[in-house]
Parts: C-alpha cells; structure tokens; sequence
C-alpha cells in the first residue's frame, strides 16, 4: 500500500506540473513530435478532464462524510384545549434537538470515501498511462507512413529517370518500344503506391490528431525516429513491479474500500441517539419550566441487514476483481513483452544483415549498368528489391514502437 501512496503522490504532481505547462505554447504541428503529443494530449484530452473531476468529487464526499449532523430547532404547541382560550391554556416548548451516531460511525464513512478518492485517483493515474499508449502507437504509425511516403516517392523518382533515360535511348535507337513500355509502366505503378502511401499518411495524421485532441487538418507532419535504441527490460524484473501498477492499485483501493464499507454497515445497524432540551412556558398557570429526553429507535422492524449483506457481496466482489486485475496484468505483460522481443530482433536483423547487403547489390548492378553490362530493367529490378526491404525495416520498426507503446506502462516512472 506504501508503494501504492507513492504512486499517488507522483500523480498528483504530475497534474501540477501540467498545470504549469498549460500557459506554455501549442507544439508546432507543422513537425509534431512524440513529447508534444503526449503533453498536448495530457492538457486537453477530455478522459484526463474527467478523472480529475471526479477525484476532487470524492474529496468533496471525504470532507462532507466527517461532518456532525446538525442541530434541530424545536418549537412547538401542547396541551392546547379545543374549548375556551386555546391559547392562553397552552403549554409552549422552545429548544434544541442533536442526533447523536453511537459508535465511530463519522470515522468508518470518511475511511470509506477517502479509499474511493485514492482508488479514483488510481483510475485517473492508469488512464493517463492508457492515453500514453495510445498517443505513442498513432504516432509510431504517422511517423511510419510519413516515411514511407518519402520511400514512395524516391522510387517515382527513380522511375521517372529510368523513363527519361529510355526515351533518350529509344530516339538514339540503343533502345525499342517494348523497353519504354516496361518502365512506363513502373512509373505508373509507382505513381499509383506513392498516391495510396499518401492517403493512409493523411489517414494516419488524422487519427493522431482526434487522439490528443486536435481538428483533423491541425497536425500535417511528424518528426522522429522509428529507430529508437531499445533497452527491454527483464521480464522478470517487470512482473516484479505489477504491484504498483495503477489499475493493480486502484483495485486494491477498491477492495479496502468495500471492506471498510462493511465495517460501516456493521457500524450503521446501532441506532442514532436523539437529545433534547426545551424550555416549556405552562401558560394556565404562568410558569416556567424545561424539559430534557432522549429518543432511540427500536430496530425491530429495519436492522440493517440488507445493507450489510450488499457490502458484504461487494467486498467478495472487489476481491475477485483484484484477483483478475492480477491476471491480466501479468498476460498482458507477457505478451507485451514477447511482442517487443520479436519485434526489436526483426528490426536488427533488417538492419545488420539484410540492409548492408541488398546495398552493396544495387550499387553493384548500378555500377555494371554505367559500364553497360546490364539494361535498365534490371536496374530498376535490384532497387524495387531494396525499397521493398526497407519498407520491411521500417514496418518493423513501427511494430517495435507499437510494442514499446504496449509494454511502457508495466516500467517504472
């Protein structure tokens, strides 16, 4: 649980610190990068609005459960005779009346309201960190079809030079009609990758846009790196940490709660004490006088046993909630975890042995097609084979980043 305060009290100067950078400008959406994203998205996204709302809700329900009943104002006519002077034979009464809880009633129902702020508080923490990751895996995929759409149209290029270079050897007659068709229709094809490229970039910037909050036209561009050094954390190490996870400690917030909210049902089944002190005016014989009791309710009918059977079913259910937050906390580690294993081992690959080597054949065969050795079809062949490798790489490393954003809640702050 001490390990679950902390965590709380880092929350909460985390929204401090957002306070201090809300007066701060709007991130450049010309090239938007990944922190910008993820500090506008934490100012304006309307999930964190709300779980901070209701965190000040429940500390006002924890100051208002501490609070003494109030004092009743007593006032009233007796003894008054239908006949005659009614109101000169009456008997008058004035004074105060408290409710007095038996037990520590006030005590139970403020433990119980403030482990719902802290589990509230938990709820606004895990929703900060599931709003992260989905801010980080739209970014990882702008930032990959932005790029992609830069490999698109590198290849449009390429293929336009190999057009202009075969009309240039067609009207020289070192070339035939055939070859000009061929590459022709490499441009074409490449035109039309480039225009789907650019669409689902758009797509992309869209999505991230409406995920931290911002018009769909706003963000036109991103900038960063999908080759970020990764360092995975042991598995181990992360399993180690799930207690203090903040869906793990919401729900043991939960789980307190329920249990202290079954010591107030307990606490609720003892009747209210009531006093009184009256000042009693006899006006048929113009005296003064007071008077003084006490009421209790005579639980014989309502003894609370309804209220303390649903708190009793609501621990029970907090507690298997508890067990299955467990649960799944711990799968979705693993495969987190092996996801960004695969992911990171795919990328390196790409790009220590495959990426070298598919270079080192496109200068080659570009070098033999400068010494005239080899046509411009094949060319083109050998640098269609590369841009499909590094497409390859960068898809892995767009997986690597989507994996990060996945498992990046399980690390520590």
């Amino acid at each position: 649980m001490r390990a679950s305060k902390r965590y709380l009290a880092l929350w909460l100067s985390s929204l401090l610190a957002t306070a201090v950078t809300q007066a701060q400008t709007s991130p450049s959406v010309d090239a938007l990068t990944l922190e910008q994203a993820l500090s506008f998205a934490e100012r304006n996204h309307p999930d964190l609005v709300e779980a901070g709302a209701l965190v000040r809700a429940a500390e006002g329900r924890v100051q208002q459960a501490g609070v003494r009943p109030n004092p009743e104002a007593i006032a009233r006519m007796e003894n008054a005779p239908f006949r005659g002077n009614t109101t000169g034979n009456a008997d008058y009464l004035a004074g105060v009346g408290i409710t007095i809880p038996l037990g520590n009633r006030r005590e139970q129902a403020t433990r119980v309201e403030d482990l719902d702020r802290q589990r509230l508080g938990f709820e606004a923490g895990g929703k900060r960190l599931e709003l992260h990751r989905r801010v980080q895996g739209e970014f990882a995929i702008a930032l990959y079809q932005e790029q992609a759409r830069h490999l698109r149209g590198e290849l449009v290029n390429s293929a336009e030079q190999g057009v202009q270079v075969t009309r240039a050897r067609l009207d020289a007659g070192d070339a035939v009609p055939t070859d000009l068709a061929r590459v022709e229709a490499e441009l074409a094809t490449a035109q039309a990758e480039w225009r789907r490229s650019d669409l689902m970039h758009r797509q992309a910037l869209a999505s991230l846009s409406a995920t931290i909050g911002l018009p769909a036209d706003d963000v036109r561009g991103v900038q960063g790196s999908l080759g970020t050094a990764l360092e995975i954390p042991a598995l181990e190490d992360l399993a180690a940490e799930l207690a203090t996870h903040p869906a793990m400690a919401a729900a043991g917030a939960d789980l307190s709660a329920r249990e202290a909210g079954v010591s107030l049902s307990k606490v609720q089944r003892i009747p209210d004490l009531k006093a009184e002190l009256l000042y009693h005016r006899i006006e048929s014989s113009q005296r003064d006088a007071f008077d003084v009791g006490v009421s209790i309710p005579f639980p014989l009918f309502d003894r609370g046993r309804g209220r303390l059977l649903e708190a009793e079913a609501q621990r029970d259910a907090a507690e298997a909630r508890l067990r299955s937050t467990r649960t799944q906390l711990h799968s979705r580690l693993r495969e987190s975890h092996a996801l960004l294993t695969a992911a990171l081992s795919d990328a390196r690959t790409l790009e220590t042995e495959v990426l070298p080597r598919m270079k080192l054949v496109r200068e080659s065969t570009e070098a033999r097609y400068a010494a005239g050795d080899l046509n411009l079809g094949e060319v083109l062949s050998v640098r269609r084979g590369e841009a499909g490798v590094r497409l390859k790489y960068l898809e892995a490393l767009r997986d690597t980043m989507l994996a990060w954003a996945q498992l990046r809640p399980f690390l520590k702050s």
